[in-house]
């Protein structure tokens, strides 16, 4: 399937995003722990949906699980299935047994799980975590969610469980955000080093419910195409946020981009003149080929740099921006973990391309905000966006 975009005047949104996945996900897990834990969420997005599919396939006592391309849920649902007694296979596609997914086999072994990789599923014979003879050693150089995986699968347990996290002193946006949401949910974390965690026996919950906030790579797509052309007011947005992509109101901000929160609703207009910036954007990788977007039409020179973390993602999004901007005719410079662009701003005119995401979904969101500012792209898979922002075409009112 592909997409053409086209001419479709100024942009208008008012209303809500779905919630995030990031956190729902954690949640989910939590929640197969404690049935009692009321979630207050709502996401149609693959990596949601495949997550509770699994959830509830466990639960029924099913051994096969789906993750379909989703890394999150593999690499989640891993722990989580370890705790129990049993031979279970998690299924997937290729691509995502070709992303990095050894360290499950490292870390599942200090826990006295046994587990094999095939190009397709992820085996596991577990009867349960057995108690490590030393601290757990986790990689988080490739993904900080072998390590979350761990911590929301830490609940309940008969035994105290340390984790020591390396590369040491790596400033880890989403560790901390799991760290956080645990602590909220009422895990007992004592941090004996900056990246040394101790987490006692028998861990309950101290919430009756959680809420999971709006997603924010969600919401700065849509806010980028207002940018761009025409206006949004998008609801439910907090002053404050365990997400690192919270980061995204203050980018826009720095950009000169007209923003204003004020009771919950974020709106963001048209900008007259978007100004160059320079962002080490490791703790927020989800909004690089967005913000590259806003960067092409920026009046100078960008640089986003200090993610290495991209090259891992569901395509290489260092290498994919890199093609986007070159078929706009923007000129860049890429790096091991970054970016630099030379926005053309108003000397930026709409080109006739090919463009293929390569099944990463913020890739093809990156590609349909020009396509929504008129630019006559044809873009293939539209329906990668499924993964984690399935609206994306009916608000920007595209059919793909």
């Amino acid at each position: 399937m592909s997409v053409v975009g086209g001419a479709l005047g100024k942009f208008h949104y008012s209303g809500p995003v779905s919630s995030s996945k990031s956190l729902y996900n954690r949640a989910l897990i939590v929640n197969s722990f404690f049935p009692q834990l009321q979630l207050n969420a709502h996401s149609e997005c693959d990596d949601v949906q495949k997550m509770i599919a699994a959830m509830k396939d466990l639960s029924a006592g099913k051994k096969e699980l789906d993750c379909g391309d989703a890394g999150t849920v593999l690499r989640f649902l891993s722990f989580r299935v370890s705790r129990e007694e049993g031979v279970f296979r998690l299924r997937g596609t290729p691509r995502l047994f070709q992303r990095p997914q050894k360290e499950l086999l490292f870390i599942l072994n200090q826990l006295g799980v046994s587990a094999e990789l095939l190009p397709t599923e992820l085996v596991i014979r577990s009867q349960g975590w057995k108690r490590p003879l030393m601290p757990i050693q986790i990689n988080r150089e490739n993904s900080s969610q072998f390590a979350t995986g761990v911590l929301m699968s830490a609940w309940k347990m008969d035994f105290d469980l340390e984790i020591q996290l390396y590369p040491n002193g790596l400033n880890d946006a989403y560790w901390n955000m799991s760290f956080h949401f645990a602590k909220q949910l009422g895990m007992e974390i004592q941090q004996k080093e900056k990246d040394s965690f101790f987490i006692p026996r028998r861990q309950e919950i101290n919430q009756s419910e959680v809420s999971v906030e709006p997603d924010y790579s969600s919401v700065f797509a849509v806010a980028a195409t207002a940018a761009i052309v025409g206006e949004a007011h998008i609801t439910g947005v907090r002053g404050r946020s365990l997400q690192p992509d919270h980061a995204s109101i203050q980018i826009l901000k720095d950009l000169r981009i007209p923003v204003d929160l004020e009771n919950q609703t974020l709106s963001v207009m048209r900008a007259g003149k978007i100004s160059p910036i320079q962002l080490m954007i490791g703790e927020t990788p989800d909004l690089f080929p967005v913000l590259a977007i806003l960067c092409a039409f920026s009046h100078g020179e960008c640089q986003l740099t200090g993610a290495p973390r991209l090259v891992h993602k569901e395509s290489n999004r260092i290498k994919k921006t890199a093609e986007l901007l070159r078929l706009m005719g923007v000129k860049t410079k890429t790096s091991d973990d970054g970016i630099i662009i030379w926005g053309k701003g108003d000397e930026l005119k709409p080109q006739t391309f090919e463009f293929n995401p390569d099944h990463d979904h913020r890739m093809a969101m990156a590609a349909g905000i020009l396509m929504r500012a008129g630019w006559p792209i044809r873009l293939k898979t539209p329906e990668v966006v499924k993964k984690s922002f399935p609206e994306f075409w009916q608000i920007l009112g595209i059919k793909p």
